[in-house]
């Protein structure tokens, strides 16, 4: 894991909690200059060689306390630069979705201003959206191949859209047996047809592979597909503006000129007795890492189509009730991409799958090394703890 020039990785202090099994802080050793850094994560992260070699670990028995806000408590007196003017110098990374976090741990960076690094989506200007650690199956990286498939789609109909996507792609199959296509369903949300190693090597295999719309803004199968080489196919959304009848109080605005992929803006759900997933968290840059001025260029590694292939409602008319607008299936479509942008963009690819894969080798610049660089960018810039909620919400891709 490469250090970014604006950090001093050797000296930086790193902290893991683990929700309700156990809870470290880990401390620089005495000899070492003070740090002003500190990190949040799992075990993976703690008991990695890099860390292990300069930190000195300060173990809470995990029945110390009963609640995780008790344990944020226990926690921070560890910080010792973690007061007064120093808070906001700090960075949480917190190896989870963003609502599966803590609130106890929520309130400490957003009151502090500290960076929360975490898996997505951003909900709040310090927050920075990072790879999931397991992303690609965990398999290496290896150099690709030229595909021996046209599309792999391995998915469970447990949404309207995803049942749609995999009628059409049923319906490609038939209407064009030239093409070879990879479909395998999932029975039950956990009965896989076929092992994720395999479907990882088909994937590598393939050249499109399509994104389905599951309970997040952001999907794993994103991550997965990027890694094993395959471009991805993203279902992609207007975020518009909606306002709330009863108050009229608005909750998103089209000024915001963003797009959600793979997920309908409003289609969240209460999950764990938190709040649904609102309009600005389903923006791309805020579902995704790396979006910022030098980050992934993800329009040139990612072929688009309009979400609305994936409606089960029937075509807007076109101000005639006895006329109807056409709207051309995702199978027609398919069958008539252009196969040499997309193994274009196949080779683009190529350049990028490293900043989503995490080398614990530290020999490459990786994940980690991407979000130190970003990170790095708002440091250097006017600080996401005092950037406006606008400019942060509205990064340029």
């Amino acid at each position: 894991m490469a250090a970014c020039p604006c950090l001093e990785m050797l000296p930086a202090c790193w902290l893991a909690l683990k929700t309700g099994v156990q809870l470290y802080g880990l401390k620089s050793p005495a000899h070492t200059k003070p740090a002003s850094r500190y990190f949040h994560a799992t075990d993976t992260i703690v008991h990695s060689e890099p860390f292990l070699k300069n930190c000195a670990p300060y173990y809470i028995p995990p029945n110390a306390s009963r609640t995780m806000q008790d344990r944020v408590g226990r926690l921070l007196p560890l910080l010792t630069h973690f007061k007064r003017g120093y808070k906001h110098r700090h960075v949480f990374l917190a190896s989870r979705d963003r609502i599966d976090i803590s609130q106890a741990l929520l309130n400490v960076a957003h009151g502090s201003k500290a960076l929360l690094l975490h898996y997505g989506p951003r909900s709040f200007p310090n927050e920075v959206v990072v790879p999931p650690s397991d992303a690609g199956f965990s398999r290496p990286l290896l150099p690709l191949q030229p595909p021996a498939h046209f599309l792999f789609l391995m998915l469970g109909l447990i949404n309207s859209w995803r049942k749609v996507l995999f009628s059409q792609i049923e319906r490609l199959q038939r209407e064009s047996p030239s093409l070879s296509i990879e479909l395998h369903k999932i029975i039950g949300h956990r009965l896989m047809p076929i092992s994720t190693e395999k479907a990882f090597e088909k994937m590598q295999a393939s050249l499109l592979c399509p994104i389905a719309q599951g309970d997040q803004p952001y999907q794993h199968r994103f991550y997965d597909v990027i890694l094993a080489g395959c471009v991805p196919l993203l279902f992609v959304y207007p975020v518009q503006e909606a306002k709330d009848a009863a108050k009229g109080k608005e909750i998103a605005s089209t000024v915001l000129s963003c797009e959600a992929w793979s997920w309908q803006p409003g289609s969240g759900f209460a999950h764990r007795n938190k709040p649904c997933v609102d309009f600005r968290s389903s923006c791309a840059e805020n579902a995704y890492p790396f979006t910022g001025p030098k980050g992934v260029p993800y329009y040139n590694l990612t072929e688009r189509v309009d979400a609305e292939v994936l409606s089960t409602k029937p075509p807007p008319q076109n101000g005639s009730s006895t006329h109807q607008v056409t709207r051309k299936p995702l199978s027609a479509q398919l069958a008539a991409v252009d196969h040499q942008r997309l193994l274009a963009k196949r080779q683009a690819l190529q350049q990028y799958r490293q900043w989503f894969a995490y080398d614990w080798s530290g020999g490459t610049f990786d994940a980690f090394s991407a979000t130190m660089q970003e990170v790095c960018l708002l440091l250097r810039t006017e600080g996401p703890w005092r950037m406006s909620e606008s400019r942060a919400m509205r990064t340029a891709f």
